[in-house]
């Protein structure tokens, strides 16, 4: 029990370091950063409804996945702004922005007309 005597010190601070590089509203980064990930879970289920589908061979499959992937994007700029990115998830979206490239390949591919 004694680790957790400091707990609100440390959160604090986190929140008095981190709140400087959100780009929405003032306040609470840990607020931010739990809402952020409830909203990811969100995307990447829609994201793995996506894959089944497509798996299933329907077209609307490869529209979900393009669009939760590019909203994934969207989401994490407007919670934690661009300083974020380069220090903890540039490899994330590379790898991300990969995925979505190749299915978008594959439903131009596989869906023009």
């Amino acid at each position: 029990m004694e680790n957790l005597d400091k707990a609100n010190e440390l959160d604090s601070a986190f929140n008095r370091i981190g709140g400087k590089y959100q780009m929405l509203l003032p306040g609470n980064i840990t607020t931010y950063l739990w809402i952020h990930s409830l909203i990811q879970l969100i995307v990447f289920s829609v994201s793995l409804v996506g894959l089944i589908l497509i798996w299933r061979k329907k077209k609307i499959g490869f529209l979900l996945y393009i669009f939760s992937n590019a909203s994934t994007y969207i989401i994490t700029f407007l919670f934690l702004d661009w300083h974020i990115w380069p220090t903890n998830y540039l490899f994330d979206f590379v790898l991300l922005l990969a995925a979505t490239l190749y299915f978008a390949t594959g439903y131009w591919l596989f869906y023009r007309k």
